[in-house]
């Protein structure tokens, strides 16, 4: 079930190729803000003030969270204290972004004299006022096609968000491609090395952020595409329980056997790191650490994916969710109306998309058998639903079978397994920052379509930013800022009260009440595709549809088609894997609770980290390998997983 497409990002990347600063960037005399954190060896963070919509916000940027010395391809290690490079008489500068991680692709200002294996960054936005309680704390993960981004993007610039929604915002970078996924040794070693990057940034937050008037019982992990991806399968982590209490997934799921789905299985994290070993003329993984950075960017080249590393997922993500073994107690999760993760206007690709839309039934007929194919381009008939038009309907079948379906199905199974509430939206609004491509063909097409919205769309209105120090990306309209308010205000309430209702304001429709999934709402294998209430989020304010059979009719084929989704639950495997589970979780805490090697009092104060870590992924993998998994390490869809081949890794952003 495999179609490759044309490498390439989102119109994301051309729309701020187009600008240089974000709103909330400071003027170059601005105050500077100091925060003291004892638990660091009372280090001080000097970081700086910045204004947004005349809202003061302090940023505190390029925290390193994770011990710059650890070797290439071994999980992070948690560093509560600067590096001794960092800090001059107590004082540690946090007013500049680190490194972005090492990556291949030239994305949104980010280039290769911007990168370093140093990347392991993470910054911090906070309202600048003071509050008697400590503030809720979102998380958020870039996307990126696993390959490319970074926290420091001008469209995560967190401040505006922060001023908004009174909430603490935090973006990170982690290690991608093959300095992060590389499977190096048995059971997927290795193959979640940049989601273990997450969990140590999640850990201190833990730690560290009530130090800045954080709350850290009160965190929102959420993320856009791959990093949606990883807020999906951190959600299901034992590792990574009780360090986040909320989660929003946009456009990115774990569970089908799509690119933007599960990891891959173990096996076959292995058969891509001898591609990796080919193309850099090395024998072992050994070889690949000598390598210079360049060297290694130009032979992972599309070859690595996330891969199932059992100590960090004991089972596939969708067995994890069924068995109800999941994280946040709140989620939001959705996608948007078109969220074809390839289109980039007035950059070529769009020829390639109008190509393959001619070629739209053939394509599915490679994909799919033979009464599944027909009964897809039923669904998606360009004469019958979308007046003529191949390119809608074939962009809308790519952002359906890569992101909203099985969106909508983990959805429904989630809400029937969380103690709290699961809520569900699409997003359908086209923002004038692609329409000034007047001869792109897929814009096009979308001309008359004002609920057009591409993958990755929503980031603009999630983090408000509109704009660069006054100047307009486009021709925003009234219904842009007012929808901007309505999401980022839905979004922070989320991570107040798990609530994500906005007050009516005289700029915005926000007054309609977000219904939650019902607990009852998921679909038995092989019964079809759930129909569940959603928030349409468009130019007029967000609108509840309760019921939507046409969507419905859409996805039911292409779920019932996916062998990764619709895993047999079995009760002796679910008890299986909640041992699994908790074992993994109180290995965990003993860990994040241990003392390093050589004591704690031989690790100096400005170099504090949790200690042990290593020592303690060495020996849960020892018992892993000598107990008897055969039970629980079943990866269905294997013929899925082997579909995923290097064609596939630039699809997404």
């Amino acid at each position: 079930m495999s179609l490759r497409l044309v490498a390439s990002f989102s119109f994301l990347a051309s729309a701020w190729s187009r600008t240089a600063t974000l709103a909330g960037t400071p003027s170059s005399e601005g105050p500077r803000v100091t925060v003291v954190d004892p638990d660091n060896g009372n280090v001080t963070f000097v970081g700086k003030a910045v204004d947004a919509d005349g809202v003061a916000v302090d940023a505190f940027l390029g925290i390193r969270y994770a011990d710059p010395k650890m070797e290439r391809f071994a999980p992070s290690e948690l560093l509560l204290g600067p590096a001794d490079a960092d800090t001059v008489d107590g004082i540690t500068d946090v007013t500049d972004f680190g490194f972005s991680c090492p990556q291949a692709h030239a994305i949104r200002g980010i280039n290769s004299t911007s990168t370093s294996e140093d990347c392991l960054y993470l910054n911090v936005w906070r309202p600048n006022s003071t509050s008697a309680d400590p503030l809720p704390v979102m998380v958020w993960i870039h996307g990126g096609a696993h390959t490319a981004g970074a926290g420091s993007e001008p469209i995560y610039n967190g401040a505006r968000l922060a001023a908004t929604g009174n909430v603490m915002v935090v973006t990170l970078n982690f290690r991608m491609g093959a300095f992060g996924f590389l499977t190096t040794g048995p059971n997927g070693t290795g193959g979640l090395n940049g989601l273990l990057d997450v969990i140590t940034a999640l850990q201190w937050v833990n730690h560290s952020i009530s130090s800045f008037g954080g709350n850290p019982a009160e965190v929102t992990l959420f993320g856009e595409s791959s990093g949606s991806n990883y807020v999906c399968l951190l959600s299901v982590s034992p590792l990574a329980k009780g360090l986040f209490k909320r989660s929003i997934m946009e456009s990115g799921e774990c569970v089908s056997g799509g690119f933007s789905g599960s990891p891959v299985s173990p096996e076959y994290g292995e058969m891509l790191t001898k591609k990796v070993l080919e193309a850099a003329n090395v024998e072992s993984v050994d070889g690949l650490k000598n390598l210079t950075t360049e060297e290694l960017v130009e032979a992972q080249a599309s070859h690595v994916l996330p891969a199932m590393d059992l100590l960090v997922l004991p089972a596939p993500p969708a067995e994890l969710f069924r068995a109800g073994l999941i994280n946040p107690t709140d989620m939001i999760m959705g996608a948007n109306t078109f969220d074809d993760g390839n289109f980039a206007p007035c950059e070529g690709a769009s020829e390639a998309i109008v190509d393959q839309a001619a070629n739209f039934e053939p394509i599915l007929r490679d994909m799919f058998d033979e009464e599944t194919a027909a009964a897809i381009f039923q669904a998606y008939s360009p004469e019958d639903v979308f007046n003529g038009s191949t390119v809608k309907a074939f962009m809308q079948f790519q952002g359906d079978f890569q992101r909203l379906c099985f969106t909508r199905e983990l959805a429904a199974v989630a809400a029937s397994k969380v103690d709290g509430r699961v809520y569900n939206y699409i997003f359908g609004h086209t923002q004038p920052a692609v329409i000034g491509c007047d001869d792109d063909p897929v814009v096009a097409a979308f001309a008359d379509d004002p609920t057009w919205a591409a993958h990755g769309a929503e980031l603009f209105y999630i983090f408000g930013n509109l704009e660069n120090n006054g100047e307009q990306l486009a021709n925003w309209s009234a219904d842009d800022v007012a929808l901007r308010r309505e999401m980022m205000t839905r979004w922070a309430n989320f991570a107040k009260t798990g609530n994500p209702q906005a007050a009516p304001s005289s700029d915005s429709s926000a007054s309609v009440e977000w219904a939650p999934v019902p607990k009852d709402s998921e679909a038995a294998p092989g019964e079809g595709a759930v129909d569940i209430p959603y928030l349409f989020l468009t130019g007029g304010g967000g609108q509840l549809v309760t019921s939507n059979e046409d969507k419905t009719n859409q996805c039911a084929p292409m779920v019932r088609a996916d062998d990764v989704w619709f895993v047999q639950e079995d009760n002796a495997t679910a008890r299986l894997l909640s041992i699994r589970y908790d074992r993994g979780k109180e290995a965990t805490s003993r860990a994040s609770k241990g003392k390093s090697a050589a004591g704690d009092s031989e690790v100096p104060a400005s170099r504090k980290r949790i200690g042990g870590r290593q020592q303690h992924l060495r020996s849960q993998r020892l018992w892993l390998e000598e107990s008897d998994t055969s039970a629980m390490l079943q990866f269905p869809g294997a013929a899925s997983h082997a579909s995923k081949d290097a064609g596939q890794a630039g699809e997404e952003l």
